[in-house]
């Protein structure tokens, strides 16, 4: 299995691009990963994969596909720039199309804090996929995954339900884009 091409090549920080894959001996089963992350992949032929970006990858990601026992790895494949790759993070839609993305895992581990390689964050970024732009926002207490988020009506996100590794369900949290977080 060969992964020769991606096109396009490159994608928005908002994820949800179909890239076309060419290549040599894909088959049905194979799965596609984008950095970090898994990504949904649809086997169109023998030589060509159709994959779609996930939300929030960072920087010059490594495409791989596995296949059976056999995997197929391209470097620095698809550039993105979020500063922090992750998965089972949440994503809410700002009034201005913004993304703020909250917390999530920073490596391809399973659901599960007890396992070695699991690494939540506390990070919560802004991403701005017209102007290309990713914002550090206040990081969350605790390092939460999994959790919900919804966009007020007055702009501010609320981030509710989820995991926390430190035990439990984690905590409610609310964020107003114009200054800080108010006390919990």
């Amino acid at each position: 299995m060969i992964i020769e091409s991606l096109s396009p090549p490159q994608g928005p920080m908002s994820g949800g691009t179909w890239v076309t894959v060419k290549g040599k001996g894909f088959a049905t089963g194979a799965k596609g990963l984008l950095g970090k992350s898994r990504a949904p992949t649809r086997v169109k032929d023998a030589q060509t994969l159709l994959v779609l970006t996930p939300v929030g990858l960072a920087g010059d990601v490594d495409l791989q596909v596995q296949q059976s026992s056999l995997v197929s790895i391209k470097g620095r494949a698809f550039p993105n720039h979020l500063a922090q790759a992750r998965n089972w993070q949440t994503t809410a839609m700002l009034e201005d199309g913004a993304l703020l993305v909250i917390g999530g895992n920073l490596s391809v581990a399973p659901n599960d804090c007890a396992l070695p390689g699991w690494q939540p964050t506390s990070a919560v970024e802004r991403i701005d996929p017209v102007a290309g732009t990713v914002v550090a926002f206040d990081s969350l207490p605790d390092n939460n995954f999994v959790m919900t988020a919804a966009t007020m009506q007055d702009g501010s996100v609320v981030s509710a339900g989820g995991a926390s590794c430190g035990g439990g369900n984690a905590s409610p949290y609310f964020y107003f884009l114009q200054g800080e977080p108010p006390p919990q």
